[in-house]
């Protein structure tokens, strides 16, 4: 085997082991650290890797940019009934039946009408994919910029950068770009405030102005304001204070004064729920997924103090625990590692021999080409087809989650559906009803006014059930009618 040949044995053998097992890519990693003494040939990559460099974490991005967009994850909620919402004329009514709770206003008006763009100018398909997209690349962005300013005088600059991005992206982090809410947009305006020096702070508040249609809870964002670089603290509270101002009076404004009053009543809507929503889970969720865990556990083995860190970034992560929502994992997993970098020690990795550093960005490098394959998912949507046209909808009971969404993603303007976005919405019956479909009995399935069921069930034989089809393990029932009594004619 010639030199050449050699030198790209590794990468392809390590690249090949990671398609396999993450675990296996791993174990090649620590064979790669202790063997460098022992093959000479090894010694050919450490002279790279001498330098620090923005390659160190340009490449592997490009990689994972490049296989999340060929795998194309499916999204698994809102995303889908953004891009179809155009079919009901941006009514949540119209879509969710059974649903005296859902709000008499488009929640996410700006963003369902650019949802309408791309579902009529894309395919189906590959809707989903340009939001998905643009949050991926948007944030794996705006984290560089922070973390490589922060990091501006470290010898492991861009080697930590690379790894800052594979720690956040190997968390729920990933999830949220994936469902490609308006969320995760805010989330990256939000990251860009800690860039947004005074000549990029108008392109960042323009950006903030045109995100604010998008999502009524805009209003939550508006402490991005406390991170801006080189401004006093005045102009900070004072910016937050009136973009929030500004938020809720373009709200009340596109929802004919419905805002306020269905915020004044979000706990009483959440009172009517049968069952939880992931989401809205407490924060202590977050202490089963070990990569989050670490977090802490770094601050407490590392050279770590508080004190060195800024109070507005802190103050920015607390704000975000107020709510106790694992739905803002995609602010506070970035703001905690941003945490983690303001209070280490500056002078932490200066000391070490600089042969010792080469290898550690040659291993963290190798380890970011295996990381792609185990964190991006690979997702089938099911898509049932039902029969129903604009003019008549038909009613569909479906369970609450991703199923629920990619039916009404299949079917834009021909069916509405239970329960609603958030089953608060729904009448408790209903709710009760699509939990339970395998113990009810005919009576109550054709009482509800359901017309389809899409179950993941096989439910038991029942004369007012008939299956129409199968698809990747979920069926479509129809519930027959109830017969009407037959009236025999009186005889003479």
């Amino acid at each position: 085997m010639q030199p050449s040949q050699r030198y790209i044995l590794w990468p392809c053998l390590l690249g090949g082991v990671a398609l396999y097992s993450p675990v296996w890519a791993a174990i090649g990693l620590l064979l790669f650290w202790v063997s460098r003494d022992r093959v000479p040939a090894l010694q050919f990559y450490l002279k790279p890797f001498q330098e620090d460099r923005p390659l160190w974490w340009l490449i592997p991005t490009a990689l994972f940019v490049g296989l999340f967009l060929a795998r194309h994850p499916f999204p698994t909620d809102d995303l889908l009934r953004d891009l179809t919402a155009w079919a009901w004329h941006y009514d949540y009514r119209s879509v969710f039946w059974g649903s005296p709770r859902v709000p008499g206003y488009d929640q996410y008006v700006g963003f369902d009408h650019l949802g309408a763009l791309a579902y009529r100018y894309l395919s189906p398909q590959w809707a989903p994919l340009l939001f998905q997209g643009v949050a991926l690349v948007g944030f794996v962005l705006a984290f560089a910029a922070v973390l490589g300013k922060k990091l501006e005088r470290h010898p492991l600059r861009w080697t930590l950068v690379s790894l800052g991005i594979a720690w956040a992206l190997s968390t729920p982090v990933l999830i949220r770009i994936i469902a490609g809410r308006p969320e995760i947009f805010f989330t990256i305006w939000t990251l860009f405030a800690f860039s947004a020096s005074r000549r990029r702070f108008w392109i960042w508040l323009l950006a903030g102005a045109l995100l604010t249609p998008t999502y009524w809870l805009a209003g939550a964002y508006s402490a991005a304001f406390w991170v801006l670089p080189g401004r006093s603290i005045r102009f900070r509270f004072l910016g937050s204070f009136l973009f929030g101002l500004v938020t809720v009076g373009v709200w009340e404004y596109l929802s004919g004064g419905l805002w306020l009053p269905n915020f004044l009543h979000l706990s009483h809507m959440i009172s009517y729920r049968v069952y939880g929503v992931a989401e809205d889970n407490g924060l202590s969720v977050l202490l089963q997924i070990p990569l989050v865990v670490l977090i802490p556990v770094a601050m407490a083995l590392l050279p770590w103090k508080l004190f060195r860190t800024k109070a507005s970034t802190l103050f920015l992560f607390l704000w975000f625990c107020i709510p106790w929502m694992v739905r803002y994992v995609d602010m506070l997993v970035p703001l905690g590692l941003l945490l983690l970098v303001e209070g280490l020690d500056p002078h932490w990795g200066s000391t070490w021999p600089e042969n010792y550093r080469a290898r550690l960005r040659l291993v963290i490098f190798f380890a970011l080409f295996s990381l792609p394959w185990a964190v991006v998912p690979l997702s089938t949507p099911t898509l049932i087809r039902i029969p129903g046209n604009p003019a008549h909808p038909v009613r569909v009971l479906a369970p609450f989650g991703p199923k629920m969404y990619d039916t009404l993603y299949a079917n834009p303007g021909t069916i509405r559906i239970a329960p609603a976005m958030d089953p608060g919405m729904t009448r408790r019956s209903l709710q009760y009803l699509v939990e339970h479909l395998a113990q009810a009995p005919c009576v109550t399935l054709q009482d509800s006014r359901a017309q389809y069921l899409v179950t993941e069930q096989d439910l038991p034989k029942r004369a007012c059930l008939r299956r129409l089809t199968v698809r990747n393990g979920w069926s479509l029932w129809q519930i027959l009618p109830k017969k009407k009594p037959e009236h025999k004619a009186p005889v003479g």
